[in-house]
């Protein structure tokens, strides 16, 4: 036989006709390649990139042919699969060429399941017997004796018909047998669960798909309770069908029918054969132990499974079978892809989704199960659930097994392997009773099963059976059955999911539920249509000859497929709770949907009046009679009396009373579908469940006659079905009615019956007949007969003939209606229905006990409002003028516009004193009744009860204030006609409507004022802990936020932030959300009454007060939660949507701050914001300037911030199709106007730099205007709402959601919109927003950028410090012939190293800055002020490095000479001490020691005396200075010169401290005369002198320590350093004179004079030849004794090299590394944070002072900061290694380090073979470490002296000696104490680190000399965290020389003025600061409290800093003497958020 071709040959062989045929559409063969998991979700995504379809369709073909051989197999079977979308395919993938493959269909279906499955009954019975299953080979005897007994009881074969077609409604038909084989291949067949005729299911399935089906009829009953066993569906006559037995009857009770059988044998049993038994199978075995593998990573989830295959096919299969059911899909997918064995241990251990501590499936199961489902079903949310419920239920399906059911499973699921054998009559016999006993076991389980459900012992508590199967079918089908006990609730529905903003058609009756809420809730008038369609494609329906047949069977199914949406409508309010029928009864009214007002109960044959619901419907209208006058009702209609007029009908009728009803209530101009009828989508399905139901609308006139189609209102109500099967609902129609038209067809004796039967009443009847002539004469007898009852008269009777069309007919009828209105006498509303209801025993919702409670609680606080005003000031006091009050005292706190002459900070404490005396007051007033018992209910209730509760409040607070609103406006307009005579009752009236608002808001508002006073008072210690009584209250508000209620977060009246209630609700919702706390904000602004709040109700389905003729007022946010599966696409868990008052607003355009108001509404609203929505619905380009004016300021105010909020242009009522086009000008316009209007809110803000509005934000014209058209279709009160208004809302929406997902912000958590909220109104309150702006989460931010910038600044300065010391090292040991060139080289790689560091910390900046970590974006506009940071510091470094390697070179360089004297010295003595050694050596005799040290001692001293050695001459060092000084000072004035000519003598200066001279100074008469006051200048100069002075001392110590000879350079270096300072512009605004430069000049040359003096001669010593020698002496001596003893010097020579050459070079190391060590040790401690940021160092330095309390302190710190900071770190470093740590630990870890490098470099040089001698033993060595140490070459060529020892033993040697040292020199470390010394003596001094990390720029406030906090060096602006009272700063005032109290930060808000000497001593606002002080940013205060640190500070040591400033003491204020320590410190740690 030939080889078989494989699958990837055939593929390349046919790649270009597979690529033409699947060029057409390649998405579909990469998404079956994704389902079917042949590429990864990797490949998937890279393919879906590309556009070009052939490009696509290649790249897939390549990417399969790199795959292995199965995905090649597996793919050709795809494209078999696919030849239904691609039939070009089918020449090129024919089934013979697929054979090449697999030879048959069915062999390759084998090869995916592992099971071999027969085709039919015939092919498997040719099985040979030696391939049959073991198990039927070991039990065939037993077979034989089932088959026989079948065949004695004379069962006729099966007939050959046709197998029956399969069903959707009975499973059992898939396995049904057919005549392909006899009884017992077929019993056989159905035992081992096979199918036996293949053909009846369209798609072949595989042994493994049937297994699945089989399995799934576990979960299925028949409809009438039986439970059945598995087995073929046999006829009557045939062979004895599975008996299925009725559980639901008593068992003596079971019904007989002639299709009954009797089980023969003991034991006789009525069967119940008359449908068709579903095969019901239990495949579970008993509770399995074996363990369970959980995932490593997940101990709640099972480790991933080997899954069995599944194929297409099967897939197809499944989806047919359950083509509405996809958790019946998904739990047979899962039983087919988990192993038997494997499931059967899950039963009873392991659950869906891990729940109550049990393990979850595994995750690769779920995914496998998730995609299959949701590639062939339309997934919804319920679906989710019920696909869980599903799995759940079949993992809980476990039973104990006896030995019969156990024997059942093993027996079919063996013979189930292949078996097709005939059975025996014993194994028949057997089988019968293994079932009947198996029968008897399923009814025992059942039954205690149910016993259990009965009980509430079962996991859900049974629901009892309704007595209409219609309305159980009808909700399950809708997949609602969850709803039934717990009903579902609004805020469920308004979840935000993927479903709310995606648009996938309708595929299940499951999903008509959920999309009629979602168009409902966003007011969509095509909410109500039910139709959906299966998913079947056009291309699948197209007409051919072979589907002409079943074209009507579509028509049937598409039927079936469909329901009434008066069933979805009802089905919804029965499974919804009281909140969501109200909001559905809400959006439906606004959608002119008529509304259910009876609604049929399903558990009797009664119905529910749904007062309750009706409740919320609040309209508006203008009857004809009010025309005249303009007037107007706004009424509940629950509460409005009117007329009704019913609609019945009598049996069936042509004529459609329901659309009737519409074409009657329509007016010519608009025509509204109020009811559904048969002509709608869907209104000719059959109802199901609503027949019964009675609907109610109301016809409302707007008061125009051409346009109203009846001039006054009147309610409608409209019975659904037949009413003489209705009689309640019908006998209630008739009570509440002003008329009744009944519709009847004809009237027969029935019918008559139901009328003659009606009493007597006022009520009218009018019957409208269709014309039916037959019946016509027995009609209009039995009308004769009824008209004395019911009054009829001609009128009464309205036919609608044949010759007369609908419009005329409609005209008859509203006339007749008109006519009636016009007598009417009957007049109810829902309230008065609600009696006739109760009295005919009709359930009403409002009886509930819950609502009637609440309701009674309502009334018993509203009740008492008689006149709305007075109420607020008797009941809600708190918030009326006291409010307001102090909403003025806390902005007049941070604007201080009216402190008069009393300086600011005595004016703040009075300010502080009086709202501490209203917020006294306010906790003194005792709460009214009506609000403690509002907040009893608040807090008592349980949610439910508070549901109603706050509905009945609103309800009755609502019909209070429009019945006052009511009552104010007549007057108002009465008085207004008159109107020059009453402009005081006017403006009186005015103000009462103003206040006759009265809402939940306002009592929710008073809770909070007490909970706000009570805190306060807490905090300040006025409060005990047995006073508290309201602390609860934030907590119950944060849970009516999770419910679904507003928060107001601005209060309108008062224009006021109750900041503490907002932020301790917000905290407190924290802690209910726990991790789950992210939120996103959407904020809308816009012009009053433009419809904003109906914008969000719309797009989010909320509740915000739009009506009750109250506008917004203030600010409210509300919470939707987000649900869990779009939660990581929209980071975040809830949405926060912000409702704003109109901007502005006429009530307040006549005060003078409305502008003021409005800028502080957009500015808190906009800044909380991630979107924000500006509405805008004027034409008026005023108003529009004036709008975009405020919105502009808000967003210039955020960029300033670090905030990017998003802003979307709405415009409102454009309705054309061509607005986007049409507008294209006013966007360009639109456009214009924003970047004018930047303009001037820069100017404003003072922030010039901002030009355009794309400064400000990201904006495009194009994406982010949208154009929505008016809200109402038609005209008011009977228009419904605009479908384009709804269709634009949504789609506005969705692209919200876009920009949400695409948004690179980090959302904030709960917390962090907290602290917005803090610090966004805490700048509002300032004048001056940009430079009052201060929020903790920038802060934190700032400093966390800070933090990381310092550790990469430190990681670059280390690694510099690092390659230094190396340089310098290798410098040191570089030949003097090779510095030149070296120095070179060294300088490239200088360069290089800092540009690759510099790189680093770019990166490291950008990575940052890209990152989503925490508010990040905050300090975006940082960004560039830290990459120039780091740009200065590598241009700092490049100076510092170069620097010291040239000096290291010139060291070298100058010591070359001497150097060279000492070796030429050397060399003189070695050659005499060689010669001595060698006439020793020659001599007779032996000399002993004594003679040799004689004749040692007699050449040493002869050589030096014959020798002359060149000596190094000392230098008059003071000299050198003074000419250095001259030169210096050359070109100044010749009294300069004669100054310098008398001081020669530079020892006289610079020994005491400087004394400034008045010559010093050049400044004018005036400014004299402040100086004498003041001495500020004076104390200024005087300060900077010392801090130069002391920089200068530092320089010239560090000079000094480093033992180098002097050079002139010094000198200049030191006149450099003080022209620099001199030269800055801080010292120039001094203006000191030449006098004075020269004095400090010669001050510093006389103070290093001395040092440079002691460094020169020190120098001179130590490189002098003769007493370099002399230090050499007894080495030499040891020497010469050793070598003429001709002792073994190899130990001591080591010793030598030890002590000599490598102990000083170990040494220098660590001193040199000591100072980088001891950083990071510091580094790694906790401590640490303290010298890594600017703001904890404040924090730690000025805690410190506060603890030591000592005014020194203070002194030091403010007059000399730098001084101050640098002692305080070397104390702090000092008492670290004194007390915490021992500095020689450190030492040790430096030697350590060294050591090992040392030890290494011996090694390895002892494994050089080519070393022979020492000097390349010591050569190489020192090569080796010539980057880590220098060896001393002197020391080195003194051990080189004589020494011809073995190489290999002095290496053994220096091992050993290293040791010795090691130990040695960590001995001498431990002795070494004096810390102090050692720190100062560092080349890197670790004090001078920390100090220039966080000393920064060292800029001081000009007003109160606080140091600058910025980080980096590059900042542009200067602030600080806290400022202090200026006189601290040495300001004072001038006429009375007192030190000044005020606070910087509190006269920069101020009016007050200042001047000094920057400004020419002339006054100058402190608000306009920045004209001379352009780089300080002073910002407010926080909160009085903010600066109390240094408060406290001025009133303790007011008297000290007086004597020390020479001034009068402060006149401090009263209150700053009672701050106490602990409040000082309480404030810091506020301040630097350090907690």
């Amino acid at each position: 036989m030939a080889a078989r071709e494989t699958a990837s040959d055939m593929l390349r062989k046919s790649r270009s006709k597979i690529i033409e045929c699947l060029r057409k559409d390649p998405d579909v063969v990469l998404d079956q390649l994704d389902s079917r998991l042949l590429i990864t979700k990797e490949e998937y995504l890279t393919l879906d990139e590309i556009e070009n379809s052939d490009k696509k369709v290649r790249a897939i073909i390549n990417s399969i042919l790199k795959k292995e051989e199965a995905q090649c197999e597996s793919f050709l079977l795809l494209l078999q699969d696919l030849k239904i979308y691609f039939p070009e395919l089918d020449p090129v993938i024919s089934r013979e060429a697929a054979g090449n493959t697999y030879s048959t269909f069915e062999e390759r279906t084998a090869s995916q399941t592992d099971v071999q499955i027969p085709v039919s009954t015939n092919a498997a019975s040719q099985v040979k017997k030696d391939k049959c299953c073991w198990y039927c080979k070991e039990n065939y005897s037993i077979l034989k004796k089932i088959m026989s007994h079948l065949k004695r009881s004379g069962n006729p074969p099966i007939s050959a018909s046709a197998p029956p077609e399969p069903s959707l409604d009975t499973p059992s038909t898939l396995s049904t047998t057919t005549s392909l084989g006899t009884v017992d291949d077929q019993l056989v067949s159905s035992m081992c669960g096979e199918p036996i005729f293949q053909s009846t299911v369209q798609n072949p399935m595989t042994s493994s798909e049937e297994r699945a089906v089989d399995i799934d009829l576990l979960d299925r009953s028949n409809g009438n309770n039986s439970v059945c066993l598995e087995g073929p569906s046999l006829s009557a006559g045939q062979d004895e069908p599975l008996p299925a037995i009725d559980i639901t009857q008593p068992m003596e009770q079971a019904p007989s029918t002639s299709d009954s059988h009797t089980v023969t044998g003991n034991h006789p049993l009525t069967l119940n054969t008359n449908r068709s038994a579903p095969n019901y199978s239990v495949r579970q075995p008993p509770v399995s132990t074996a363990p369970l593998q959980v995932c490593p990573d997940d101990s709640q989830t099972l480790e991933d499974i080997q899954m069995q295959p599944i194929t297409q096919a099967f897939v197809t299969a499944l989806r047919n079978r359950y083509l509405h059911r996809p958790d019946k899909f998904a739990t047979a997918v899962i039983r087919v892809l988990v192993a038997p064995d494997i499931l059967k241990q899950w039963l009873y251990r392991v659950n869906y989704s891990g729940s109550k501590g049990k393990p979850a499936i595994p995750k690769n199961v779920r995914i496998k199960m998730m995609r299959l489902t949701k590639l062939n079903f339309s997934i919804g949310p319920e679906d989710e659930k019920s696909i869980r419920n599903r799995i759940n239920e079949m993992l809980r399906f476990g039973r104990v097994y006896d030995s019969i059911i156990s024997e059942i499973l093993k027996f079919q699921s063996l013979v189930a392997k292949g078996r097709n054998d005939r059975l025996s009559e014993e194994q028949i016999e057997t089988w019968r009773i293994l079932r009947f006993f198996y029968q008897l076991w399923r009814i025992f389980c059942t039954i205690i099963f149910k016993s259990l459900l009965f009980l509430g012992l079962s996991s859900r508590a049974a629901v009892e059976e309704p007595k209409d199967n219609h309305l159980h079918e009808t909700i399950s089908s809708l997949g609602l059955e969850d709803y039934v006990s717990e009903k579902l609730t609004l805020s469920s529905v308004l979840e935000v999911s993927v479903e709310t903003i995606t648009d996938a058609n309708i595929q299940t009756l499951r999903n008509l539920p959920w999309n009629f809420l979602k168009k409902l809730m966003v007011l969509n008038n095509t909410a109500r249509n039910t139709h959906y369609t299966t998913g079947t494609s056009a291309d699948e329906t197209q007409l051919n000859p072979t589907n002409i047949g079943d074209m009507f069977t579509d028509i049937k199914i598409d039927s079936n497929q469909s329901i009434n949406p008066l069933d979805v409508v009802t089905t919804l309010f029965l499974s919804s709770d009281c909140l969501l029928q109200q909001q559905i009864m809400l959006k439906m009214s606004m959608c002119q949907f008529a509304l259910p007002l009876l609604l049929p109960d399903y558990r009797s044959d009664n119905c529910v009046l749904l007062q309750w619901v009706l409740r919320e419907i609040v309209k508006k209208w203008r009857p004809q009679s009010l025309e005249s006058c303009k007037g107007f009702k706004e009424e509940n209609l629950a509460v409005t009396s009117m007329p009704t007029i019913s609609f019945v009908r009598l049996g069936n009728c042509t004529l459609s009373k329901s659309k009737l009803l519409n074409d009657v209530l329509s007016s010519l101009q608009q025509q509204n579908n109020f009811f559904i009828h048969h002509n709608m989508q869907c209104g000719n399905v059959p109802r199901r469940i609503s027949d019964g139901l009675v609907e109610i609308c109301w016809y409302l006139p707007c008061g125009k006659k051409k346009l109203d189609a009846f001039p006054e209102a009147f309610a409608i109500t409209n019975l659904r079905g037949d009413a003489r099967s209705k009689s309640i609902q019908f006998e209630f129609m008739r009570k509440i009615s002003t008329a009744v038209f009944v519709f009847v067809e004809s009237i027969d004796k029935s019918i008559y019956k139901s009328l003659s039967s009606i009493d007597k009443s006022e009520t009218q009847y009018f019957f409208i007949l269709s014309s039916q002539n037959s019946k016509e004469k027995v009609t209009l007898d039995y009308l004769k007969k009824l008209a004395t009852n019911l009054q009829l008269e001609p009128k009464h009777l309205l036919r609608k003939s044949n010759q007369m069309n609908e419009a005329d007919f409609v005209r008859k009828v509203q006339e007749t209606i008109k006519d009636v209105l016009k007598r009417s006498s009957i007049m109810k509303n829902v309230e008065e229905m609600a009696v006739v209801a109760r009295e005919l025993k009709i359930q009403v919702d409002e009886d509930d006990e819950k609502c009637s409670e609440a309701r009674m609680h309502a009334e018993e606080i509203t009740s008492k409002i008689q006149n709305v005003g007075d109420y607020k000031k008797k009941v809600l006091p708190l918030q009326g003028n006291i409010l307001k009050e102090l909403a003025q005292l806390e902005k007049e706190m941070h604007r201080l516009r009216k402190h008069g002459h009393k300086p600011f900070e005595e004016y703040k404490c009075d300010l502080e004193n009086k709202i501490m005396k209203l917020r006294e007051k306010q906790n003194q007033y005792e709460p009214s009744e009506g609000i403690l018992s509002f907040i009893t209910a608040l807090v008592d209730k349980s949610t439910e009860e508070r549901h109603y509760f706050l509905k009945w409040m609103k309800f009755f607070l609502d019909t209070v204030a429009r019945e006052n609103l009511s009552d104010l406006r007549e007057k108002y307009k009465t008085q207004y006609k008159g109107s020059q005579d009453h402009d005081t009752e006017l403006t009186e009236l005015d103000q009462k409507i103003a206040d006759s608002s009265l809402g939940l808001e306002h009592f929710m508002r008073e809770i909070g004022q007490i909970y706000e006073a009570e805190s306060l008072l807490i905090d300040k210690g006025k409060l005990t802990d047995a006073q508290i009584q309201f602390a609860h209250l934030a907590n119950v508000a944060a849970e009516l936020m999770l419910e679904g209620y507003p928060l107001e977060i601005i209060d309108g009246d008062a224009s006021h932030v109750p900041v503490r209630w907002v932020t301790d609700v917000l905290k407190q919702l924290k802690t209910k959300m726990g991790n789950s706390s992210r939120i996103r904000v959407i904020t809308v602004l816009g012009v009053q009454s433009t419809g904003k709040s109906t914008l969000l109700n719309t797009m989010f389905g909320l509740q915000f007060a739009v009506s009750s003729g109250r506008c917004t007022r203030g600010a409210f946010m509300l919470l939707i939660r987000v649900k869990e599966g779009f939660r990581k696409i929209l980071s975040c868990d809830f949405l926060l949507v912000i409702d704003t008052e109109g901007l502005k607003s006429p009530e307040l355009a006549k005060l003078d701050d409305s502008y003021e108001h409005d800028n502080e509404l957009a500015t808190l609203v906009v800044g909380l914001s991630d979107i924000t929505l500006i509405n805008m619905a004027m034409e008026n380009s005023t108003e529009m300037k004036d709008i975009l004016q405020i919105v502009v300021h808000a967003f210039l105010r955020m960029k300033e911030t670090g905030k990017k909020p998003n802003c979307q242009f709405v415009h409102q009522n454009v309705g054309d199709v061509s607005a986007h086009d049409q507008n294209m000008r006013d966007r360009k316009l639109l456009l214009e106007q924003l970047n004018e209007m930047t303009k001037a809110a820069a100017k404003m803000e003072k922030k010039d730099s901002y030009s355009k509005f794309s400064d400000v934000m990201e904006y495009d014209a194009e994406k982010d205007n949208w154009y929505i058209p008016g809200l109402w279709h038609g005209i008011p009160p009977m228009a419904s709402v605009n479908t384009g208004y709804s269709e634009n809302v949504y789609e506005l929406k969705r692209s919200l959601f876009k920009t949400l997902k695409q948004k690179k912000q980090r959302s904030l958590d709960i917390l962090e919109f907290n602290e917005w909220v803090k610090s966004l109104w805490n700048a509002v309150k300032y004048e001056n927003f940009i430079f009052n702006f201060r929020n903790s989460l920038v802060a934190d931010a700032y400093n966390q950028l800070c933090i990381n910038y310092a550790e990469w600044e430190w990681e670059f300065r280390k690694n510099m410090h690092c390659w230094l010391l190396e340089a310098e090292n290798r410098i040191h040991n570089q030949l003097e012939s090779e510095l030149g060139g070296f120095f070179q080289a060294l300088k490239a790689e200088a360069y290089e190293k800092l540009q690759n560091e510099e790189k680093k910390m770019l990166e490291k900046l950008e990575n940052y800055f890209q990152s989503n970590g925490a508010n990040v974006h905050l300090v975006e506009r940082y960004r560039e002020t830290f990459f120039k940071s780091a740009n200065l510091l590598k241009t700092e470094l490049e100076g510092h490095v170069l620097n010291k390697c040239e000096e290291t070179l010139n060291i070298c360089k100058s010591v070359v000479k001497f150097d060279k004297v000492q070796s030429e010295a050397r060399e003189t003595i070695e050659k005499e001490v060689t010669r001595l050694l060698n006439t020793c050596r020659n001599s007779e005799r032996n000399l002993d020691s004594e003679q040799l040290i004689e004749m040692f001692e007699k050449m040493w001293r002869k050589t030096l005396s014959e020798k002359n050695f060149i000596k190094i001459e000392k230098q008059n060092i003071e000299h050198c200075v003074y000419v250095q000084l001259r030169r210096n000072l050359q070109n100044k004035a010749g009294q300069i010169q004669q100054k310098l000519n008398k001081a020669k003598n530079l020892h006289s200066f610079g020994e005491k401290h400087f004394v400034l001279q008045k010559s010093h100074l050049n400044i004018t008469w005036f400014a004299r005369v402040h100086e004498w006051f003041t001495h500020e200048t004076a104390s200024l100069v005087e300060k900077e002198t010392e801090a130069l002075v002391e920089t200068c001392t530092e320089f010239v110590s560090g000079k000094l320590i480093s033992k180098l000879d002097y050079d002139d350079e010094y000198s200049r270096e030191l006149l450099h350093i003080v022209e620099n300072r001199i030269q800055r512009a801080e010292f120039e605004k001094f203006q000191t004179t030449s006098e004075y430069e020269c004095d400090v000049k010669l001050h510093i040359c006389g103070m290093s004079v001395r040092f440079f003096q002691e460094m020169h001669d020190r120098f001179v010593e130590e490189h002098d030849p003769v007493q370099h020698l002399e230090r050499m002496k007894p080495t030499y001596l040891s020497l010469f004794q050793d070598s003429y003893s001709e002792k073994d010097q190899c130990q001591k020579r080591a010793k030598q090299f030890c002590d000599l050459c490598l102990q000083p070079a170990l040494l220098d190391y660590v001193h040199k590394h000591l100072g980088l060590e001891i950083i990071q040790d510091i580094s790694d401690s906790p401590k640490f944070i303290q010298y890594n940021s600017r703001f904890f160092f404040q924090f730690t330095i000025l805690k410190d002072m506060l603890e030591r309390g000592e005014f020194d302190a203070y002194l030091k710190y403010i007059s000399n900061y730098e001084q101050y900071v640098k002692k305080w770190i070397i104390k702090q470093v000092e008492h670290r290694y004194t007390r915490d740590v021992k500095i020689a630990d450190v030492e040790k870890r430096c030697l350590s380090v060294i050591i090992q490098k040392v030890k290494k470099a011996v090694d390895r040089t002892m494994s050089d073979e080519t070393i022979e001698t020492v000097f390349e033993f010591l050569e190489k060595l020192c090569n080796i470490l010539e980057k880590d140490i220098v060896i001393s070459k002197e020391s080195l060529g003194l051990i080189l002296f004589e020494n011809q020892e073995n190489i290999e033993q002095f290496s053994i040697n220096i091992h050993h000696y290293i040791d010795d040292m090691e130990a040695t020199l960590i001995s001498e470390f431990e002795k070494t104490s004096n810390v102090t010394e050692k720190l100062t003596k560092l080349p890197i001094k670790p004090q001078d680190v920390f100090f220039k990390n966080i000393f920064g720029c060292g800029k001081q406030c000009p007003f109160c000399k606080v140091p600058c906090e910025a980080g980096g060096e590059g900042h542009e602006h200067h602030f600080a965290s806290v400022h202090r009272p200026q006189g601290l700063g040495r300001y004072r005032d001038l006429l009375t020389n007192k030190l000044v109290p005020e606070i910087c930060s509190t006269s920069v808000n101020s009016e007050h003025q200042f001047r000094n000497i920057e400004t020419g001593l002339t006054f100058h606002p402190y608000k306009d600061y920045r004209k001379y002080y352009p780089d300080w940013e002073i910002q407010g205060d926080q909160s009085i409290e903010a600066s109390d640190y240094w408060k406290y500070v001025m009133a303790q040591f007011n008297k000290q800093f007086a004597v020390a400033y020479e001034a009068e003491e402060a006149d401090v204020p009263n209150g700053w003497r009672n701050i106490t320590a602990d409040q000082a410190l309480k404030s810091l740690e506020e301040i630097f958020y350090k907690k």
